[in-house]
């Protein structure tokens, strides 16, 4: 049975690569504003002619001024929508229920407006076994396809699947010999409907 450990955790807010990605680009911007702003201080340029032409407020230039050096912003957190949520999935977990739909759904009807994969994804991020799995390695692990496009691929004929997606039906073959099976009774009852 999967440990509940790491649900007694408080949600914490999580930065993703995304949002850092981004803070860093209007980082950037602002930097080369403050830059801007500066140069056209030195050349004399009024305060009101400077939030004309580099497109900022007064305050800002006036602060900026004040600072005597570039004002780096703290890394904003998010929070997430399921934080409400959060001691209902832990008692939910914590009574075995591991099903994720399941409280995904349960959740919903408690007026949880989130996706599924944020709920997905915070047990992902929050669990031991993810943590370990996210160690520094140079390859990605090989994600699985959802069930519709395996069955997507399993119904379509082998010629017409691109390479990529013959080493995911190849992928999905290895998996159980049972698959391997299924996969062969798909493609004969394709045949058979295609004749």
């Amino acid at each position: 049975m999967p440990q509940a450990s790491f649900l007694s955790e408080r949600p914490r807010a999580t930065v993703s690569s995304q949002q850092v990605r981004i803070q860093q680009v209007h980082r950037e911007e602002r930097l080369a504003k403050y830059e801007q702003v500066l140069l056209l201080l030195k050349q004399g340029w009024s305060r009101r002619a400077i939030a004309d032409q580099v497109g900022i407020g007064l305050t800002t230039i006036q602060n900026w001024v004040l600072a005597g050096t570039f004002p780096e912003r703290k890394l904003r957190e998010q929070s997430s929508q399921l934080d409400p949520y959060w001691p209902s999935v832990q008692k939910r977990w914590s009574q075995g229920d591991h099903n994720l739909m399941g409280i995904f759904r349960e959740l919903q009807v408690q007026g949880y407006k989130g996706s599924y994969e944020n709920v997905r994804a915070r047990f992902v991020d929050a669990s031991p076994k993810s943590r370990r799995k996210q160690a520094p390695s140079t390859s990605r692990p090989s994600v699985l396809p959802s069930k519709r496009l395996a069955t997507f691929l399993f119904l379509r004929r082998p010629e017409e699947l691109s390479m990529e997606e013959q080493a995911t039906v190849i992928q999905l073959r290895h998996l159980h010999p049972d698959v391997d099976l299924a996969y062969l009774f798909v493609q004969q009852f394709a045949q058979m409907l295609r004749t």
